[in-house]
């Protein structure tokens, strides 16, 4: 949670980030399904109405999105170095590459500040599990300047955490 106070105003403007596998309480090699994406925003709006007992909070679900990321996760085993040395060489047009060590993964960047992340890491890597389980996760962080293009252009629906985690 973040939370900007208005200076000399009353008020303020509240943020929540959250992923929906740790909410639904999902093991964190699991893809979520539509019961998670529910439970998890509803378990996000019951600890924000828990902190702010006072305030009127409306269903995450209905709030403004500002960032979504879209994630999946395949078990490939001990080929996770071979899928890796392969997506170390890809390129994608207007983005550039970096290297995410921690995972042993890849990071495109959008050429446009604040547009779009593409990453392929090795998810148990990236978690600190030394029991050698591969696992090839696939991840897409859309930030604020490219959802409402998203939202119009894609997904034909407005820019709610509801609508862009939904399937379709």
């Amino acid at each position: 949670l973040t939370y900007w106070r208005r200076v000399g105003d009353v008020g303020g403007r509240l943020r929540v980030e959250f992923s929906i596998p740790k909410m639904a309480q999902l093991n964190p090699y699991d893809n979520p399904n539509e019961d998670d994406k529910d439970n998890a925003i509803d378990a996000a709006t019951r600890y924000v109405r828990l902190l702010f007992p006072k305030q009127q909070f409306p269903n995450i679900g209905n709030w403004i999105v500002s960032r979504i990321d879209y994630a999946w996760n395949w078990d490939v085993g001990a080929d996770v170095a071979m899928y890796m040395s392969v997506l170390q060489q890809l390129w994608i047009g207007g983005m550039s590459r970096h290297p995410y060590p921690d995972a042993q993964g890849i990071v495109f960047k959008s050429k446009q500040r604040g547009a779009r992340w593409v990453k392929f890491y090795d998810k148990a890597k990236q978690l600190g599990d030394g029991s050698g389980r591969g696992v090839l996760r696939f991840e897409v962080s859309n930030y604020k300047r490219v959802l409402p293009y998203m939202c119009e252009q894609w997904f034909g629906c407005k820019r709610t955490v509801g609508e862009v985690a939904r399937p379709g």
